[in-house]
């Protein structure tokens, strides 16, 4: 596998291709093309040879599998989707959210986690 940082440049352009220019990245071809895009943008970075091996390897489609169970685990099934877990409590978010909303749920999953730490402290 590349680096963290060619990871995500790569999932940048994943975002961008699907979000912004409402492009099918569930079809290989398009991965690819976006790889190649990535790679000439970013060729200091990110290896297209490498992100075609690493496309077709074993450990790829372990990965792949583990990462649908985990949507389905946590009931996944719209995109975009982030969750935020702190001391094994968590929520989830649905759709597109401004930093704003990002942060108010973050903060409020931290203050029930110290209230609850506070809690059990006593």
């Amino acid at each position: 596998m590349q680096s963290h940082y060619a990871a995500d440049l790569y999932l940048s352009a994943l975002r961008s291709a699907l979000f912004l220019d409402m492009r099918d990245i569930t079809r290989s071809n398009m991965l690819i093309e976006i790889a190649r895009q990535v790679n000439k943008s970013h060729r200091d970075h990110f290896e297209f040879q490498r992100f075609g091996k690493d496309f077709s390897s074993k450990g790829s489609r372990i990965a792949l599998k583990a990462d649908f169970e985990k949507a389905r685990v946590n009931s996944i099934i719209h995109c975009p989707t982030i969750t935020f877990t702190i001391g094994g409590r968590g929520i989830k978010l649905t759709g597109s959210r401004t930093y704003a909303q990002l942060l108010s749920a973050l903060s409020k999953i931290s203050e029930n986690q110290g209230r609850s730490t506070a809690a059990n402290d006593q």
